[in-house]
């Protein structure tokens, strides 16, 4: 966890500066660095000022001589980790697209299996509706064998599934937040699953979204009930109003946000389904394609 600002600048100070007393000499940081140090500690402007204490703290540290036990204790406790990362998961018949321009912006293929394998996970729950931001999808994957390393790079941050159920009316809120920023590239855009919908960024944030329907597990598709209830999936950043999905946060009902790892429910899925082939099928339009 970061502290604030303020705060975090004099603690990364503090570190440098604390050197002398634990015994090691002022000069184990450069003269030029020191200096740029107290510089940026005199500007406003934030990323000159975490620039300078990120290269003066990286200095002095690796100024700092190994500790032998540490490392070898290090190195033991990352073996599994390794070996896990380097399990082979599944096999995909072609190159997943998890582009940064295609998940924050359209429909993308990473989007479209994350959302599914959500969506498949829980089914049998009355779910039938799955939301996920693009923004936290972070790699493409290549075709061939899959590791759970390349499910990590997709996927790092350790969400869990978080089932929860929602008006019509706030599932179009949520719609309306995912591509309200669209042109920032904002990581907030509305990747989906049980669910398509028209987009046109012509139009007011807030009074984008049009036609959106619901599609059952046959591929039929009616139109989204504004006053019904869905029983919805997402990840548990996200539940709790992460990316500007408040409405998930406040209003959302019989909310449960400690399901299983998203990384494993896509490895699940991926496996469950090998060799899976990616694929866009219009579930997510741009007004201006159509």
């Amino acid at each position: 966890r970061r502290l604030p600002e303020t705060a975090q600048v004099r603690a990364d100070h503090r570190e440098v500066a604390g050197q002398q007393q634990h015994g090691r000499p002022a000069s184990a940081v450069p003269d030029a660095q020191r200096d740029a140090l107290q510089a940026a500690l005199q500007t406003t402007e934030k990323a000159a000022r975490r620039a300078a204490i990120r290269e003066v703290r990286d200095a002095w540290l690796g100024s700092l001589p190994e500790d032998e036990a540490i490392a070898a204790r290090v190195k033991e406790m990352a073996g599994p980790i390794d070996e896990l990362r380097q399990r082979q998961v599944a096999e995909i018949a072609a190159p997943i697209d998890g582009a940064r321009e295609s998940c924050r912006a359209k429909e993308c293929e990473m989007g479209n299996v994350v959302a599914e394998a959500m969506l498949a996970r829980v089914a049998g729950q009355g779910v039938t509706i799955a939301i996920q931001t693009g923004g936290g999808l972070r790699a493409s994957i290549d075709a061939g064998p899959v590791t759970m390393g390349e499910v990590y790079s997709v996927l790092p941050f350790q969400n869990t599934l978080a089932t929860f159920q929602l008006s019509g009316a706030d599932i179009i809120a949520a719609l309306e937040n995912g591509v309200g920023q669209i042109e920032e590239g904002a990581g907030r855009f509305p990747q989906v699953a049980g669910l398509s919908y028209v987009f046109d960024v012509s139009a007011e944030p807030g009074s984008r979204i049009s036609d959106v329907m619901v599609i059952d597990a046959d591929g039929n598709a009616t139109p989204l009930d504004e006053g019904a209830t869905y029983g919805v999936v997402s990840n548990n950043f996200m539940r709790k109003g992460g990316d500007g999905y408040a409405m998930f946060a406040s209003n959302a009902m019989n909310a449960y946000d400690f399901g299983p790892g998203l990384e494993q429910v896509v490895a699940d899925y991926l496996a469950e389904n090998a060799p899976y082939s990616p694929y866009t099928d219009g579930r997510i339009m741009a007004a201006a394609d159509m």
